[in-house]
């Protein structure tokens, strides 16, 4: 995330992001994933809260055409990743 003022500040699930910075790894499960993102004016008062839903589907099955019953089951049950920035 990237603030207009050099002062602002941004959290990203209660993690200091630094402004035009990567946050770090978000896992994601299969569902609905809620992010908390919070900036906070120069000021030190004003505050903003915003929550982000990310949904992962799980993979078709299918797709894995050729793979083993054990290694699809691996690839749609694994844990996704996302960094915001």
């Amino acid at each position: 995330p990237t603030t207009t003022h050099p002062f602002a500040l941004v959290t990203v699930n209660g993690a200091s992001v630094p402004s035009g910075g990567v946050s770090s790894s978000i896992p994601l499960n299969p569902g609905s994933n809620v992010l908390n993102v919070e900036t906070t004016a120069q000021n030190g008062f004003t505050r903003q809260s915003y929550q982000i839903t990310i949904t992962r589907t799980i993979p078709d099955i299918a797709v894995f055409c050729g793979a083993s019953a054990a290694s699809a089951t691996e690839l749609a049950s694994g844990s996704g990743v996302v960094t915001l920035g």
